[in-house]
């Protein structure tokens, strides 16, 4: 972390002394020279990725209990104090700009632009055929990941529904849907204490943020559940358990195109033919996206 750091403030003192700046151009190539091999980080970031596979079951054994009820109680001060005028500002156009440690999942992947996920499905193919190439690769679980990715017609519908809901004016809405719509907005607010708390802490550990940020969404998606089954409308109640079986497979997700995008930005180093292959691929992909960024503005929120 610290050394990607170091060649963001390089990168940022060559923007302000300019190109020909050779203090500055000798201090980035040290910090290119510097850079961590992609095959001693991965194992990290991998670790980091496979902690979310035990992450449901510590879930639903209430080892989150306590944090949970935390956060609720700190949402709740928010919401019943008088001098907060409107803490259920909807979301808005701007997705991501109350999310320090990322976007949450449902968050990124609901309303998903059918062009861009039509690019990622291509991109998929792509990297998927690298493992046929050499399955030997300690790149193969990011690849298997990315590789595999789809949404299913039943995943596509539960997400529309949850769309929907964020969207409806309570004036529209049912009895259930009212309820629902509360547990949404108490929840966003509950998002937005945690964020504004846990930067204030000593030190902040940007894994454990998002984590916590997880067990929240899996939290939504529970009382969203319940309260579907205790109204007994089963069809919406089982829409509500895809949404929340989705959760930590679409973080893993997020968390993989994140180590992608960093390898073709040049974060890491010696990537090995595969990873080159991987970087080849990503980068027309990038490509490819900001094409359709300039083309339908609307998809620069993605």
């Amino acid at each position: 972390m610290k050394k990607l750091l170091a060649l963001l403030i390089v990168s940022c003192s060559l923007a302000l002394h300019g190109a020909g700046c050779t203090s500055c151009a000798q201090r980035r190539a040290q910090a290119m020279a510097n850079r961590p091999p992609v095959a001693k980080i991965f194992p990290k970031h991998l670790k980091e990725i496979s902690e979310y596979d035990d992450l449901m079951a510590q879930f639903e054994n209430g080892d989150y209990a306590t944090f949970l009820e935390k956060q609720h109680n700190a949402a709740l001060k928010v919401i019943n104090n008088p001098s907060h005028k409107n803490p259920f500002v909807r979301r808005n156009a701007n997705k991501t700009s109350r999310f320090y440690f990322g976007v949450p999942a449902l968050t990124f992947f609901m309303d998903f632009p059918s062009p861009l996920l039509e690019l990622k499905l291509e991109r998929a193919k792509k990297l998927l055929a690298l493992i046929e190439e050499d399955n030997e690769s300690y790149l193969d679980p990011m690849l298997k990941c990315l590789g595999t990715f789809s949404l299913s017609d039943e995943q596509t519908a539960a997400l529309q529904t949850l769309s929907k809901l964020r969207g409806l004016s309570e004036e529209d809405a049912s009895e259930l849907e009212s309820a629902l719509i509360k547990i949404d907005q108490e929840f966003f607010v509950t998002q937005q204490v945690f964020n504004s708390n846990f930067v204030r802490g000593k030190s902040v550990d940007p894994v454990k943020a998002r984590k916590y940020t997880t067990v929240l969404e899996l939290e939504m998606a529970r009382q969203m559940h319940q309260a579907c089954v205790d109204a007994q409308d089963e069809e919406l109640a089982n829409q509500f358990k895809v949404v929340q079986s989705m959760i930590i497979p679409l973080t893993k997700v997020l968390g993989w195109e994140k180590f992608l995008q960093l390898l073709a930005s040049g974060s890491y180093k010696f990537p090995g033919k595969v990873g080159q292959d991987a970087i080849k691929i990503q980068k027309e992909y990038n490509e490819q996206k900001s094409q359709m960024m300039r083309d339908y503005m609307e998809l620069a929120l993605y």
